[in-house]
């Protein structure tokens, strides 16, 4: 047998989502701060892939060896694997936001988590908190537009809280942000990715934010 070749792509904070194609013809789109091991050609039973921030995956159905049924494709986050069959589906993992969140648009998947396994349907998403990372919520009717408005190069918040809003402007922009208070404003609508970081802060500001911005650190003020 050969080895097999693994590849890592890494998207830096403040960089646009890059798409990528793997050798069995599935895509991904990689958010900001994010990254994904993948082999350069699928070999054997199933196909693994590893990450961590944020993707979006449109699997390929291949056959599996023997003819019968799919070869499954595995999603490593942390210790939660997401297993698919051929699917369309968006896995959140970044450290920051406490939990991995996996967001399924069509198709089937299993979520893996220690011991747990639940199968998820078309517009439900699977919660694995990363301190306790053998429970798993699920919610039937998850806000779709806000789980993948980054890959439609928008934000969108439901009821957003602060942080849960400067944890994404600080992956987009590549800017740190640091509180000297913590105001308890929530935001909702929708703001375009293209816009610069000062219009992002402009309309912020609309909903009663105060901030001050110096080069690539951003004060939220009381």
């Amino acid at each position: 047998d050969t080895e097999m070749k693994w590849n890592t792509l890494t998207v830096p904070k403040g960089s646009k989502p890059i798409q990528l194609s793997l050798s069995d013809g599935s895509q991904v789109i990689l958010n900001a701060a994010s990254s994904l091991t993948y082999p350069t050609v699928f070999t054997g039973g199933s196909r693994t892939v590893t990450m961590s921030g944020e993707a979006y995956f449109d699997v390929a159905h291949l056959p599996a060896a023997n003819g019968f049924g799919n070869r499954p494709f595995l999603v490593t986050a942390n210790n939660m694997t997401v297993a698919v069959k051929g699917t369309k589906f968006n896995v959140n993992a970044y450290e920051d936001e406490g939990a991995i969140k996996t967001t399924l648009v069509e198709g089937a998947v299993n979520i893996v988590a220690g011991s747990r396994e639940q199968p998820m349907n078309p517009g439900e998403q699977a919660i694995v908190k990363w301190d306790s990372p053998s429970e798993i919520t699920l919610q039937k009717n998850a806000d779709m537009e806000e789980a993948l408005a980054w890959i439609n190069g928008k934000f969108r918040f439901n009821n957003a809280d602060v942080e849960t809003v400067m944890r994404q402007v600080a992956r987009w922009y590549n800017v740190d942000v640091k509180f000297t208070a913590k105001p308890k404003m929530r935001f909702g609508g929708q703001i375009d990715r293209n816009s610069t970081l000062r219009q992002m802060f402009t309309i912020l500001e609309t909903s009663g934010l105060h901030f001050s911005l110096n080069k690539n650190i951003v004060t939220i003020l009381p």
